[in-house]
């Protein structure tokens, strides 16, 4: 599934209100300038319908270097940024996901070069996949020493 970028954005409100891309091109600039600006002062974003932007900043921690045990090391703290889709967002993804337009793209099985592919004998299209189920990642078991 290829991904959505900035241009298509651009070249996509531009066919839908006939705004030069250009243009377009200049208001979609000025509004993540704004956005970046506003987060960068420590101002979370809200866009209603769509979600929540805010800066989290992680504390300051001491970790064991593993190589060397008795060497503690300084972890500084770190800004990020935190992303809460909005309620008509996420109820639009479940219900993309329910459909089958939603599925996990680790897991989805390559084509093999041995088995070339055939051509549909209808032209009819093919029901969509049925949804895969979301894995949830967990640790691994590591082996205890003997």
């Amino acid at each position: 599934m290829p991904t959505l970028t900035k241009r298509d954005i651009i070249v996509a409100i531009s066919n839908d209100t006939g705004v030069v891309q250009h243009e377009v091109c200049n208001i979609v600039e000025r509004t993540l300038d704004l956005i970046v600006r506003s987060l960068s002062e420590g101002q979370p974003v809200e866009l209603r319908n769509f979600g929540v932007f805010e800066v989290r900043v992680s504390k300051e921690t001491t970790r064991r270097n593993p190589n060397d045990p008795d060497n503690r090391l300084t972890i500084p703290p770190r800004a990020t940024v935190k992303f809460k889709g909005g309620k008509i967002m996420r109820e639009l993804i479940e219900v993309a996901l329910e459909e089958g337009r939603l599925v996990e793209t680790d897991d989805a099985p390559e084509a093999s070069a041995s088995e070339p592919e055939t051509p549909a004998a209808s032209t009819d299209p093919a029901p969509p996949a049925k949804p895969q189920p979301i894995r949830r990642l967990q640790r691994r078991e590591i082996p205890k020493a003997a």
